[in-house]
């Protein structure tokens, strides 16, 4: 378990952050502009873009504006299955090299702070990030997609107060969340590692005025604040491996903020073992129960069967009745009291999806279910009979 102690105690603060916000773009070119504007695509702070190196010793140039207390971290991978190997370079706003990364698969810029003129390294301006082919290595022409985090700025998914959010890296994405608190807020935070995933956890906590911490390793990172100034906060989420080629699921929940969800929390429950199926809330807003009268907020849970030894059976099970983990020969077992719905079929080792609607159980319109509790748990089999229990969640019915 790594612990990552939360911005401002981390680092120090070096100087205030601007209280004008600086835009944010991306813009992509086919020449090398040191600090030009640009004249192509924008990219949205927390997104990505699809570039390519037609030809050989191609650059491709791109450009942000930071100001002073910002922090930015650029990925650039080569597209799955391309032999392409990605260089990357950034140009601060004088036009002096800052960083570069070259690598097989993704070159890594990690996340570096605008210090707002006191470093001749990090001014504030436009920085310019220029892209190409590692000469000599590889074939010297392919696609790439470059993935850009600004932070702390309103990007990414809103967290709310006590939900679980889960959330999934592909190669080189970075992944951000944001939440706003008040000044002298106490917040609590944890991400974690979800079973079936080969990233190493990196989860970095960017305060409104820079101070930063970083976890990286192990299955569990929490971040602890209590002394928190006021305004927006950024998480960060990616794979800390040297070559970030690491994919897979992560969950990401903040206590002590003033964002209080609409409806019920989803409560989620481990399995037994790391390698046992994963079950998912996947109706709506993925941490939260279903909400009567509200098509947005559904019933609707996935279940991973992908970890399999073989393709075999599923099972999806919702009762209206929840114990604590109960040992069985094939794991944890949650459900207690009636099971009125189930739902059994063959899987691939594929993702199987599940809505109960059935007549008597109509989701999200009945409102005599306001209130009503039910935990949902599945089970996945291969050819061997290795069936296994998963995950399990319980949802609460919101009016």
């Amino acid at each position: 378990m790594s612990t990552l102690s939360g911005p401002p105690m981390l680092l120090p603060e070096l100087r205030a952050r601007s209280a004008s916000p600086w835009p944010c773009a991306l813009r992509a070119g086919a020449l090398l502009l040191l600090g030009g504007t640009g004249f192509a695509q924008a990219l949205v702070n927390g997104g990505v873009v699809r570039g390519s190196i037609a030809t050989p010793g191609e650059q491709d140039t791109y450009t942000f504006d930071a100001g002073p207390g910002d922090w930015f971290e650029l990925r650039v991978a080569n597209v799955a299955g391309a032999t392409f190997a990605p260089r990357i370079e950034v140009f601060n706003p004088r036009g002096a090299l800052l960083r570069s990364a070259a690598s097989a698969e993704i070159a890594v810029i990690d996340t570096t702070r605008v210090d707002g003129g006191l470093s001749q390294h990090t001014p504030a301006g436009t920085y310019t990030v220029v892209v190409a082919s590692v000469e000599g290595t590889r074939t010297p022409t392919g696609d790439y997609d470059v993935h850009f985090v600004l932070a702390a700025r309103d990007i990414g998914e809103a967290l709310l107060d006590g939900v679980t959010v889960t959330g999934e890296l592909t190669r080189g994405e970075l992944d951000t969340f944001t939440f706003t608190a008040p000044a002298g807020q106490t917040i609590m935070g944890t991400i974690t590692r979800l079973q079936g995933s080969s990233f190493r956890l990196r989860g970095e906590h960017i305060g409104p005025t820079g101070g930063r911490g970083v976890g990286v390793g192990g299955n569990v990172i929490h971040f602890t604040n209590s002394t928190t100034p006021g305004g927006v906060h950024t998480i960060v989420v990616s794979d800390g491996t040297p070559d970030a080629t690491g994919t897979g699921r992560y969950s990401v929940v903040v206590h002590g903020i003033p964002d209080a969800p609409p409806s019920p929390a989803t409560v989620f429950w481990p399995s037994e073992l790391s390698s046992d199926p994963l079950l998912l809330d996947a109706g709506g807003h993925t941490g939260l129960g279903p909400r009567i009268g509200d098509p947005a907020q559904p019933f609707n849970v996935l279940l991973d069967c992908t970890g399999a030894d073989a393709p075999g059976v599923y099972l999806l099970t919702l009762s209206t009745g929840f114990q604590s983990a109960a040992t069985t020969p094939w794991g944890w077992l949650y459900l207690a009291g009636p099971r009125p719905f189930e739902k059994l079929g063959q899987h691939q080792r594929s993702l199987e999806s599940w809505f109960p609607q059935p007549a008597g159980f109509v989701l999200p319109n009945d409102v005599t279910l306001v209130g009503r509790s039910f935990t949902v748990q599945g089970a996945c089999g291969g050819s061997a009979g290795s069936l296994r229990l998963s995950t399990a969640l319980t949802q609460t019915i919101g009016g």
